[in-house]
């Protein structure tokens, strides 16, 4: 069974190929790796994918992290209970920022859910956006 990592690292070439039209290859992925200075073989690669390593060092998950334009900790990130986010759910969303607020947010209470969403719709006015007419109370 695939871990943790595996199944966010993955998650991260899905949404490599819906982005940009092409499956990434693990070629690739180690060139835009070495650009980086993060050297590594392609059997690696596809062990750290199917869950045969894994524990990569720091600089390569700074290094991945870099190459797919995530947060660092989108590989490892927990909420405070332990309760892992939906990986699926997290992976599904393209924008990197939403990303991490939905791994940050999942967790909390809904009376924290509440403020959250009050700021937010907050920020958007500050802003000059028109308020999200899709939210319910």
């Amino acid at each position: 069974m695939p871990d943790r990592f595996s199944r966010r690292l993955n998650l991260l070439f899905t949404d490599w190929e819906r982005t940009h039209g092409q499956a990434l290859t693990y070629r690739e992925l180690a060139e835009r790796l070495a650009e980086y200075d993060h050297r590594v073989s392609m059997p690696y690669l596809s062990q750290l994918r199917r869950g045969q390593r894994t524990r990569p060092a720091g600089s390569l998950i700074r290094a991945l992290a870099r190459v797919f334009d995530v947060d660092e900790d989108y590989f490892g990130a927990e909420v405070c209970d332990g309760t892992p986010p939906n990986d699926e759910l997290v992976g599904g969303i393209a924008h990197r920022h939403l990303r991490r607020l939905l791994v940050t947010a999942s967790g909390l209470t809904a009376d924290s859910l509440n403020m959250l969403v009050e700021l937010a719709s907050r920020l958007r006015a500050a802003e000059g956006l028109p308020p999200d007419s899709c939210v319910r109370p």
